[in-house]
Formats: structure tokens, C-alpha cells, sequence
């Protein structure tokens, strides 16, 4: 799972880590107000927004919700080849021509 630190007073000042097999990351960002982001592929993105840290921090246990969209039906449509090759002859199929 990848952890995004975005300073809430800085545009575009990013701190990150990546967690461990086990879901647990440390490091170190400078005092201040924070969105912070837990993301991983295929998973909806849990925001925690506009957190003031000033020591240690722990969020304890998060789950992530999985982001999975459902189709409504898939459609195959199947079409013959205008040219079928045969052992001595060669069928052209003029109806979809």
C-alpha cells in the first residue's frame, strides 16, 4: 500500500512511503497540517484530511474498500470472414460485402 503525506498549506508538497508485507510504514515529515492518503491498486483511496501532527502518530488498523466496477452485459458479436480458404478452392462470402 502506498501512504501519501500532502501538506494542506503547500501545493504540490508530497512526503510517501510504501507499507511493509504486514501494512507498516514509518518516516518522518516536519510538523504541520496534512491530507493524508492510503492507496493501493484496485481499492478505493481512504483521505484523511486536514490532520495536524506535531509527534508520533498512529492510525491503527484501516481497511480498504474494493474498487470494482460491475458491467451490466457484455455483447460478443461474431462475423464470418469475407474470404474462407479451402483445400482446393477459395469461398467468397459476398454478404457482407
Amino acid at each position: 500500500m502506498c501512504v501519501v503525506f500532502e501538506n494542506a498549506n503547500k501545493e504540490g508538497a508530497l512526503s510517501g512511503s510504501v507499507t511493509d508485507m504486514n501494512g507498516d510504514f514509518s518516516f518522518e515529515v516536519p510538523s504541520g497540517t496534512y491530507n493524508v492518503r492510503f492507496e493501493y491498486i484496485s481499492f478505493k483511496t481512504v483521505e484523511i484530511k486536514n490532520r495536524t501532527f506535531t509527534e508520533d502518530a498512529n492510525f491503527g488498523t484501516l481497511f480498504l474498500e474494493a474498487d470494482i466496477a460491475q458491467l451490466e452485459g457484455v455483447e460478443l458479436i461474431a462475423e464470418r470472414s469475407t474470404v474462407e480458404i479451402k483445400l482446393d478452392k477459395r469461398v467468397y462470402n459476398v454478404g457482407k460485402i
